[in-house]
């Protein structure tokens, strides 16, 4: 029984392989949170029925290169012999269906849909820090740093997309002195490691919005 199991186990993993390649390729392409387990299995179980489709679709039914999809049938029985070349080329399809399911993820369509017809009004980014810094800004701010007394102003390069580091990489800096005004210096680049409570981020050049709305994370 324990080697059915261990058998049936194996052709599952097999036979999404095709699933954890577009999970791979989307969690290292877009941002997002950290994936908890059950979001792993559900994601890379869908993203391979999503890779076997296109294969069922294009393949089977448009080309009619394949006879059939033998997906189920392994699945039902270990007797039968696993398609390893079916599962090779749904692993291919598998590869630009991650980057285009990335492409929509950072794009924010499904978000700018649903906020386009008022079914929602989140943003698809994973804080509010990545959504201000991700948004078409101009890209010249001020940073102040309250705790050292100091103020950045210069261009955003670089910032981070996770809690756990909290470096901005600026541009033609100009420092201050926040409390009086006074210029110390002026530097071609800098980069800053403070905590983002600390920090308070200004947009001089943001234009108002003509009206007024609430976004929700």
């Amino acid at each position: 029984m324990d080697m059915e199991l261990t058998q049936f186990a194996f052709r599952i993993f097999l036979i999404f392989i095709p699933g954890i390649i577009v999970f791979k390729i989307v969690g290292q392409l877009t941002n997002h949170k950290e994936f908890k387990l059950h979001q792993i299995v559900i994601d890379g179980i869908l993203y391979g029925l999503g890779s076997y489709f296109i294969y069922f679709s294009l393949l089977t039914r448009s080309l009619y290169l394949c006879p059939e999809v033998t997906l189920f049938k392994d699945l039902k029985t270990n007797q039968s012999d696993l398609d390893l070349m079916e599962i090779f080329i749904v692993a291919i399809i598998s590869i630009p269906l991650g980057y285009v399911i990335s492409v929509v993820i950072n794009k924010k369509w499904l978000h700018r849909l649903a906020q386009k017809f008022d079914v929602s009004k989140k943003f698809a980014d994973v804080d509010v820090w990545s959504y201000v810094m991700n948004s078409d800004l101009d890209p010249w701010i001020v940073v102040r740093s309250v705790k050292d007394d100091l103020m950045f102003e210069g261009w955003i390069a670089a910032f981070p997309d996770t809690n756990e580091d909290n470096g901005i990489f600026m541009r033609n800096v100009i420092v201050y002195k926040n409390s009086t005004g006074r210029k110390l210096y002026h530097t071609p680049g800098i980069y800053l490691s403070r905590d983002r409570d600390d920090l308070i981020v200004d947009f001089p050049k943001m234009q108002l919005l003509k009206q007024g709305g609430q976004e929700n994370g």
